[in-house]
């Protein structure tokens, strides 16, 4: 029996509501996976993302919400962009999942990934990410406005 405290405790939320999205009472179409199911992390093993995702493929496999085999697979590099060229080649399948960041949005809007949220079918939102700028205690930068060039 897994002890389920803290953080762990909302990725069990999280991941449950996630594999609610996933059940078949959830769709008009049933989702009977045939093979192992591909979670995909555009990140690093060891980061925000992949953590995620490893809890994500526990949750399933602990309470059985995926009938088949899964597995977290890092596409790290390019800013995502590995991640998704390999999600948008397997448009239609439904054994590719993948686990995204405000990163889809930023880095297409800057530029350096081809990829949109519209390349993809977004099937929920398990938290919202809070960014924000720190600077040490002593720094004469006090307001965001402090940080402006101009």
């Amino acid at each position: 029996m897994s002890v389920w405290t803290g953080s762990a405790r909302a990725a069990l939320v999280a991941g449950i509501v996630f594999g609610a999205l996933l059940s078949p009472s959830a769709h008009a179409q049933k989702w009977s996976p045939e093979r192992n199911v591909e979670l995909i992390v555009p990140a690093g093993a060891g980061g925000s993302l992949d953590a995620t995702g490893r809890v994500t493929q526990r949750i399933w496999d602990e309470l059985k919400l995926v009938p088949q085999t899964t597995q977290v697979v890092n596409r790290s590099g390019g800013g995502h962009a590995i991640a998704y060229a390999y999600l948008a080649k397997r448009a239609g399948d439904p054994h590719a999942l993948s686990i995204t960041s405000a990163t889809l949005l930023t880095n297409h809007i800057n530029g350096r990934l081809p990829h949109t949220f519209r390349d993809f079918s977004p099937i929920g939102i398990l938290l919202t990410e809070y960014i924000a700028f720190a600077v040490p205690a002593d720094s004469p930068i006090k307001t965001g406005k402090d940080a402006l060039p101009f």
